[in-house]
């Protein structure tokens, strides 16, 4: 029975990756923001380590049960799946909080990448050399430790998230009620992978809800953003054609979709409604797009369209 879900979980895993990625990645392809290719690489950091530092664990320990090996050389050989994947949630990390400035519009500093990654390799390589000094020691290394390390750390990171979503006053490229619900899952989801690995040592099925909860995170927050983005409207009825027109102009993609929202008699805040992103984005967009079109107003805009694409609607009278 045990058997049984370990394989339906890692199916599941597998479903979760599938949605978060691809998901992420047709945002990150249609729509131009940054934050949507720092959500696809955070995504797929996270989703290699959750492959690599925690499957590996259950799978490596499944299989060596059945053979022939002692207890401390089994213990051994599971440690290397969470401690070399390591660098990949590091970078995970990383790009979590460089998405988290994106979203409110920061400016990562220069020094900022160079300090990371200096900290958590010095880290990295100061942990690999006690693992090597306790292993030609002979020595046991509880592995409990080292997924407690891991979990605390990735709550300071996942907080630290939250805690600029929520609290740093800068002007965001998304609603704020939206943020608060990306800044809530980013800070509850670390204290659930906690409870659930603690609970896992007495309950089964907490270990399977631990390994779950951690692929449902990063997804949740790409179907958020997936749901929120009217991905319906992205192909609308002569939408290519306004696509052929936009890349005349040198128009992005988002920029073009900004420009269907107007013609459908949208207003700034409608649009900015629609395709979550904020007033001032909107408003910013709109002058790019009436910079490129040499026009000077909606209906000049509108009118423009419906010239290049047939059938439309009616022209708008000044």
């Amino acid at each position: 029975m045990q058997f049984f879900l370990y394989i339906l979980t890692f199916g599941l895993s597998i479903g979760l990756c599938a949605i978060g990625v691809t998901t992420s990645y047709r945002m990150k392809l249609v729509f131009p923001e940054n934050h949507f290719s720092s959500l696809f690489y955070f995504q797929a950091f996270s989703f290699i380590y959750g492959f690599y530092g925690i499957w590996g664990i259950i799978i490596s320990k499944l299989i060596m049960n059945n053979l022939s090996i002692s207890e401390n050389i089994i213990e051994n050989i599971i440690l290397l799946f969470p401690f070399l994947g390591i660098p990949f949630l590091i970078a995970s990390w990383y790009l979590q909080l460089i998405f988290t400035f994106e979203l409110k519009s920061i400016k990562t500093p220069r020094y900022f990448p160079i300090l990371f990654f200096s900290v958590f390799s010095l880290a990295f390589l100061g942990a690999g050399l006690l693992f090597k000094y306790f292993l030609d020691g002979n020595i046991s290394i509880n592995l409990n430790d080292i997924i407690k390390s891991i979990l605390l750390l990735n709550l300071l990171i996942s907080v630290s998230s939250g805690f600029l979503l929520i609290v740093i006053p800068r002007r965001s490229v998304v609603p704020v009620d939206f943020l608060r619900r990306i800044a809530l899952i980013f800070i509850l989801a670390p204290f659930s992978l906690i409870i659930f690995y603690f609970l896992s040592g007495s309950f089964a099925l907490a270990g399977i809800f631990f390994v779950l909860f951690y692929f449902i995170t990063p997804a949740l927050v790409s179907a958020l953003f997936f749901l929120n983005e009217k991905p319906a409207s992205v192909r609308p009825q002569h939408f290519d054609s306004l696509l052929s027109l936009c890349r005349e102009f040198g128009i992005s993609n988002r920029e073009c979709e900004i420009i269907r929202e107007i013609c459908d008699g949208k207003s700034n805040r409608e649009i900015s409604e629609r395709l979550f992103i904020s007033l001032q984005t909107v408003k910013d967009h709109s002058h790019r797009i009436y910079s490129k079109t040499g026009v000077s107003s909606r209906v000049q805009l509108v009118n423009l369209v419906n010239e290049k694409i047939k059938p439309g609607p009616t022209p708008v009278k000044p």
